[in-house]
């Protein structure tokens, strides 16, 4: 009567009391992870009470997948490292009930707090420089809260400790009442939603569902499979449909502009922009690059020229929005286009715009030229012939292009864009009979050979070599332009997507995308007005600032530069601070002495500007507030 007694008070089996073999330990276990993932998928709904996400069909149902299966998936990660060897080896003993509740009532609150911290930064609270605003030197001036919030902040932790406990004793009973029957297909929904999480992401993200992309930005320690180029292979994706798409459905988390550029009246310049894929700036000099140098005598050069990032995808984008990498998701997903390429569409320029390599993956022809007119985007030339061959008839397709742009009288030409993007510098696919000038015995890069202490220079002259045969590409645009009559109204602008690192530095770093020393960023920057003498400046610039000096000075946009960008004019010769750069993955800032270098999980180092690693460095917090302001003040405000 007594055991029968004990039975009902507590919904548990007396023997269970006194004895908890194995399988009963650890079936509680499985269903205090269950608990708990669907309580905190639930707590992360409110990520989206704080931002600006576009919900459509595919986006609810992508969103309810990925709530539980996402969590599902840590729960049993948590579920493996404190209930499983616990349960297996103290059966008796409550060690895997108290590190069970432990891990999930604090899995619980991290998101509880993550979902506010992302709502305030658009980091997720697990990153290294988000730990130090927090908890850091400066945190005291940073974070001020009143006597309410800090009672709320309180209460909110007594209810997420009395809710892991409570899941806990919910578990217990369903473990004693539901056993197997219930708890498979439990876990079968959870892991079904969690593939069904990554194979909606693979296809709609290919598709341009803004709001799938939007919502697998929120949630931390999430990274959802993707596969565009399988998809696009076999036709399942349709890249110039999803563009159509895209301009269909526009609507973005951005607000950018902030608000519509205004033009005093029509701009009259033709405006050319020459890229180069990969561009070190050693080889801007007349013994490599003869023609451009020449050029350039006549021209602005800008010495200290930045990139906004070490990679093409955010390099391009930093150039043509005017905003930091740390935007390209929300670009991407809404389909955000470039305010200087819609003020050249909506002055009615003519356009020619091509390209080596694809601008399609990195997604340019849905962000930066989705509204374009049709027919004046020709890509992806280097397609079943070398990288050089593709170069030379991007060099080719601009020639046709001024060839029938002349042919109309003068009077009913309209001013036209360019846009030439060439990719030699980094495949290094020179032709075998063109001159080699400097002396190596590689023909094409050897990276299986690269160390820290490998002699840079057979592969720097290969590099070298190629940069030179380019250079005479160069050459037929810039006297085409000249022969043509062109060059005189036209504002030429050559410079690089980002830099490429031939271990200047001594650390063992190549290429590019794997650090932000200056050999990363920096890039040749030239920009020829016939109307202005030459000159040439050494203050600090950056992709920010071109397209502020393009529309003030060219388009007449009496706009702001803050109502388009976080730059500045490039003839504004005023110190710039600080510099960020880079991409939601990994970023910098970079000071006068120093770069801060946050990695993805948000770990941070801090290095000199030689990328010199500077033992015990502390975060410069002023600055880094400032940084994260400006990563995240072109958000739309709910």
């Amino acid at each position: 009567m007594d055991d029968m007694e004990n039975k009902q008070s507590t919904g548990v089996p007396a023997e269970e009391k006194s004895f908890c073999p194995r399988g009963t330990a650890l079936k509680r276990g499985a269903w205090f992870f269950i608990l708990s993932t669907l309580l905190t998928g639930l707590v992360s709904l409110n990520y989206f009470r704080q931002l600006s996400i576009d919900f459509s069909g595919e986006g609810w149902v992508y969103a309810l997948f990925t709530m539980f299966g996402h969590f599902a998936m840590w729960a049993l990660v948590a579920w493996v490292a404190f209930c499983l060897p616990w349960a297996l080896a103290f059966p008796r003993k409550p060690v895997a009930a108290i590190l069970s509740v432990a891990a999930g009532t604090s899995g619980l609150a991290l998101v509880l707090i993550d979902t506010f911290v992302f709502g305030l930064y658009r980091y997720h609270v697990y990153n290294g420089f988000v730990l130090e605003l927090l908890f850091g030197d400066g945190a005291a001036g940073i974070f001020v809260f009143t006597a309410g919030q800090i009672l709320l902040m309180i209460g909110a932790a007594v209810l997420v400790v009395a809710a892991g406990v409570g899941l806990w004793f919910a578990a217990r009973l369903l473990a004693s009442r539901c056993g197997k029957k219930a708890m498979i297909p439990a876990i079968a929904v959870l892991i079904v939603a969690l593939v069904a999480s990554h194979m909606m992401h693979a296809y709609y993200s290919a598709n341009g569902s803004r709001s799938v992309y939007q919502i697998a930005e929120v949630y931390p320690g999430h990274f959802p499979l993707t596969a565009n180029r399988f998809l696009i292979k076999h036709g399942f994706v349709d890249p110039e449909k999803v563009r159509e798409k895209i301009k269909l459905n526009a609507g973005t988390a951005l607000a950018y502009p902030r608000a519509e550029l205004v033009s005093t009246q029509t701009p009259t310049k033709n405006i050319l922009v020459i890229f180069i894929d990969s561009w070190n700036f050693r080889t801007f000099a007349p013994e490599v690059m003869p023609n451009a140098c020449e050029f350039a005598k006549n021209a602005q050069v800008f010495t200290e020229h930045y990139s906004g990032d070490h990679g093409t995808r955010t390099g391009v984008i930093s150039f043509f929005h005017g905003l930091p990498g740390h935007y390209f998701y929300a670009i991407r997903d809404g389909g955000v286009s470039s305010a200087f390429i819609d003020t050249l569409v909506k002055n009615k320029y003519e356009m020619g715009i091509y390209a080596t390599a694809s601008l399609a993956n990195p997604p340019f022809t849905r962000t930066i030229f989705k509204n374009v007119p049709e027919g004046v985007m020709r890509y992806n030339l280097s397609a079943r012939v070398s990288t050089a061959e593709g170069d030379v008839k991007t060099a080719d397709a601009w020639l046709d292009f001024t060839k029938k742009y002349t042919s109309v009288p003068a009077a009913e030409r309209k001013p036209f864009f360019g846009f030439l993007f060439f990719d030699e510098l980094h495949a290094m696919t020179m032709p075998k009979d063109a001159e080699k000038k400097f002396p190596t015995t590689w023909e094409n890069p050897k990276y299986e050979m690269l160390g820290k202490d490998t002699d840079p220079t057979e592969f720097f002259n290969l590099y070298q070599n190629c940069a030179y045969w380019l250079d005479a590409h160069l050459k037929r645009i810039f006297d085409d332009l000249r022969e043509r009559g062109l060059l005189e109204n036209t504002i030429v602008v050559l410079t690089g997507d980002h830099g490429q690192e031939f271990n200047e530095d001594g650390n063992n770093t190549w290429g590019h995308g794997n650090g932000f020393s200056a050999h990363q960023l920096k890039v040749p920057f030239v920009l020829f007005d016939a109307s202005l003498p030459p000159k040439t400046y050494s203050h600090w610039t950056a992709h920010y600032d071109v397209t502020v000096s393009l529309l003030k000075n060219y388009l007449n946009v009496q706009n702001p530069p803050e109502d388009f960008s976080v730059g500045k004019n490039l003839f504004d010769e005023a110190p710039r601070e600080w510099l960020l750069v880079g991409h939601p993955e990994q970023w910098a800032v970079i000071e006068k002495d120093r770069i801060t270098h946050v990695k993805m999980g948000g770990s941070y180092e801090i290095f000199d500007r030689n990328y010199r690693f500077i033992p015990d460095a502390k975060l410069n917090v002023p600055v880094f507030q400032a940084a994260l302001e400006q990563s995240k003040c072109f958000y739309k405000k709910d």
